[in-house]
């Protein structure tokens, strides 16, 4: 029996039309005969709705805590591993007034971002890449006029 088919059977039993649930969930009457015909699920505010309308019991929150080591391992891991990058710009901001820095060092740096950023979405590559590369040389640009 699917997740549908259980919301259906509560319904029926309780007497009530999709129309009453719908209106309880502040959804339409399409919304949750798609979510019994298993076209769609609901989303977590619509899903804590629907549980108290056709009061469903309430889920344990065991799943929930098993999921949090998994996240807390992986901000630290994720810490970690981006602390040397975090350190680097450090140093590139303590040395930014000499030209080799502005131009060489950072933009060396964006390069390597922008490959690695190439790796995850390949759509959107050439487009932030080009607006940081202008964004970066039109700023620096800037300031050096102020300077001289």
């Amino acid at each position: 029996m699917t997740a549908g088919d259980e919301l259906r059977k509560r319904r029926i039993a309780l007497g009530k039309t999709q129309q009453e649930v719908a209106d309880e969930v502040f959804v339409t009457r399409q919304t949750i005969s798609k979510w019994e015909l298993g076209k769609s699920e609901p989303d977590f505010i619509s899903a804590e709705l629907l549980r108290k309308a056709l009061q469903l019991p309430t889920p344990k929150k065991e799943a929930v805590w098993m999921k949090q080591p998994k996240n807390w391992l992986g901000l630290v891991v994720f810490g970690i591993m981006f602390l040397p990058f975090r350190m680097g710009w450090v140093q590139i901001k303590k040395y930014q007034q000499y030209s080799v820095v502005r131009f060489v060092i950072v933009p060396t740096v964006i390069v390597l971002y922008a490959l690695y950023m190439y790796s995850l979405k390949v759509e959107v590559f050439y487009v932030v890449l080009a607006v940081t590369i202008i964004a970066y040389m039109g700023t620096s640009y800037y300031f050096q006029q102020r300077e001289e």
